[in-house]
């Protein structure tokens, strides 16, 4: 079997519903062909590289299938060609066999992470008001704030001596350069 990626490019106007209209479209022509789809996904609306009919962004969708016919892809470039609502379109051929994707799965885990880091942040606040020897956020806060302002001018102070060094070695660079004699050149 050989894999393939194609990503292509649509209105970025067009509402959900659009989307999925043209998916199944294109689904249903793989379905036609006997040809089979791993993942078929939105990848989402991204900025273009120069504008196309217009339009400085486009919803990228990208479909990986696998199929052995060389007949079939020639088909269904001309297929996307002609297709009306796919801007551009890329077909490349992969190494190996892609990853099938759930991304309902990996926006529910996501979701949860998020949820996790903001209970957690509840929880680290909630433990702080509750001890009697808490220092309050704001307080920390400004402790953050000085010892970030003392890194900022101790790595300021240092780099004002490595300038003074290199001004130093730069002068220096320039006596060596103006003692030794020009070297002319013969014009004939």
């Amino acid at each position: 079997m050989r894999y393939y990626e194609t990503m292509y490019i649509v209105d970025p106007s067009f509402e959900e519903g659009r989307l999925n209209k043209i998916i199944e479209t294109l689904n249903d022509e793989f379905e036609k062909n006997k040809v089979k789809v791993i993942n078929h996904y939105v990848w989402g609306k991204k900025r273009l590289a120069y504008p196309i009919d217009d339009h400085k962004y486009g919803n990228y969708i990208i479909i990986h299938f696998e199929s052995e016919e060389l007949k079939f892809l020639i088909n269904f470039g001309m297929f996307l060609k002609l297709n009306e609502a796919v801007m551009r379109y890329q077909t490349v051929r992969l190494n190996k066999q892609p990853d099938v994707l759930e991304l309902p799965d990996i926006i529910v885990e996501n979701e949860i992470i998020d949820s996790d880091k903001t209970t957690e942040k509840q929880d680290n606040i909630i433990e702080e008001s509750d001890s009697d020897n808490a220092v309050s956020l704001e307080e920390s806060d400004q402790e953050e704030t000085e010892k970030e302002n003392n890194l900022i001018e101790e790595s300021d102070s240092d780099n004002a001596v490595t300038l003074e060094e290199n001004d130093q070695e730069e002068t220096e660079e320039e006596d060596v350069k103006s003692n030794q004699p020009e070297k002319k050149e013969d014009k004939r």
